[in-house]
Formats: structure tokens, C-alpha cells, sequence
């Protein structure tokens, strides 16, 4: 905007003093872009919190529907198991794909960095005895350096286990409620209805597509808050 000019203006004028001199179209450039990057960036979150609007409001209304059928208890048991599992399985795999982005950048959860890295605090303080003299010394720090690096990722290796055994079970969970339900509308379709069905199996398309949404931002954003793994510790 205009103010943004001003300044420029008088960034160009103050930068003929310097010494040394700037180039002031190389600076006023840097600075351009980091205001764009700045402004692609509240745009975006502006843009993902109206989808999340969107999707919420979309979700109250498919919860809306199902009540308007008047559901009985077992009916509606059924229908939040459902949804339920539906959600722990999506929100695993979310984690398992952002630790995964973790590993293959060499970026670390801040908590497991932080608490092994105690052990290398500790390392230091073993190799401060006098005793070492600093061949050995050298050559210890370089193994607990390699050995801690390697904790680190082999740690997430066994989360990554975790949280793929997980996703199976969800999806075994998920697999036999909808087969009881599938069951009980064959048996009882005057009380399990197809319409009953369908507007459970909306809602949960609607809760996947809205935690696609939320997976890509937070692949997208949570770099900021990863740090990158220093294997020189």
C-alpha cells in the first residue's frame, strides 16, 4: 500500500548514507517478498479456518439429519461407534504421517529431542574426568554423538509400529460394526433403514474429507515447530 511506498521511499534515501553502501533494489526486493510471504500466509490460515467453518457447520447439519430420523438407543450406539472409530483411525493416521515427514527431514517431536538429549548433557559431564585424555575423549564423544542420533530415529521407527497397528485395529473395529449394520438392515429393514444407513455413512464422509482438510495444513505448517535433527550431537 501506500505506506508500504513511504517507507520504501525513505529506506532508499537512508541506505545513500550507509557505509557501506546497500544495494537498495536487492533490499527493498528482500523486503517485498517477505511481506508477500507474510500475506500468502495469513491468507491461507484465513482461507482454511472459513473451510473449517464450512465443514463444521456441514458436520451439525449431517448430525441434524440422522436425529431427525429418530433413532433409537441401539441406533444411535451403533451410529457414534461408528463415527467414533472412524475418527481415532483418521486422527492415527495423521500422526503417522507427520512423524513420517518428521523422519525423512530429519525433524524430531520437540519432547523426544529434549529428553534425549539429556542423555548427551550427561554424556558431557562423564567426559570432562581428567582420566580421558582427548584421543579418548574425542573418540567417545563421536560414538555417544552416533549412538544418540540413532536412539532418536530408532524410537520413531517404533512409533511408526504403534501407530500402524493402531490403523489395523481401527479398521478391524470399523470393518465389523459396519457389518452389523449391514446385518441388522437385512434383518430389520423396516427399523434399519437404507435411508438410516446412508446418512450414517455421509456424516462419516464428511468427518474423512474434513480430516483430510486438517491433515494438509498441519503437513504444511507444523515445519516451523519441527527442529531439525544436529547430528553433530
Amino acid at each position: 500500500g501506500s505506506e508500504l511506498q513511504d517507507y520504501l521511499i525513505k529506506l532508499q534515501n537512508y541506505g545513500q548514507q550507509w557505509q557501506p553502501s546497500i544495494d537498495i533494489d536487492v533490499l527493498s526486493h528482500a523486503i517485498n517478498e517477505c511481506v508477500k510471504n507474510g500475506q500468502r500466509r495469513l491468507k491461507d490460515e484465513f482461507n482454511y479456518k472459513k473451510e473449517m467453518l464450512t465443514c463444521n457447520s456441514k458436520d451439525h447439519e449431517l448430525i441434524g439429519k440422522f436425529y431427525k430420523l429418530k433413532p433409537n438407543e441401539e441406533q444411535i450406539k451403533l451410529a457414534k461407534q461408528i463415527w467414533q472409530t472412524t475418527a481415532d483411525e483418521l486422527r492415527t493416521r495423521e500422526q503417522l504421517e507427520i512423524l513420517r515427514q518428521r523422519i525423512s527431514l530429519k525433524r524430531l517431536p520437540p519432547k523426544t529431542d529434549k529428553i534425549i538429549n539429556q542423555l548427551l548433557d550427561d554424556n558431557q559431564k562423564t567426559l570432562s574426568n581428567p582420566a580421558l585424555n582427548e584421543n579418548q575423549r574425542a573418540s567417545f564423544a563421536s560414538r555417544c554423538s552416533k549412538t544418540i542420533v540413532q536412539c532418536k530415529f530408532n524410537l520413531m521407527i517404533v512409533q511408526i509400529d504403534e501407530f500402524e497397528t493402531m490403523i489395523r485395529q481401527n479398521h478391524t473395529i470399523l470393518t465389523t460394526l459396519q457389518d452389523k449394520l449391514s446385518k441388522l438392515n437385512r434383518e430389520q429393514p423396516q427399523l434399519y433403514t437404507s435411508l438410516l444407513m446412508d446418512t450414517i455413512e455421509e456424516r462419516r464422509q464428511a468427518m474423512i474429507n474434513r480430516f483430510i482438510r486438517m491433515r494438509q495444513h498441519k503437513l504444511k505448517t507444523f515445519f516451523d515447530e519441527a527442529p531439525t535433527v544436529d547430528n553433530s550431537n
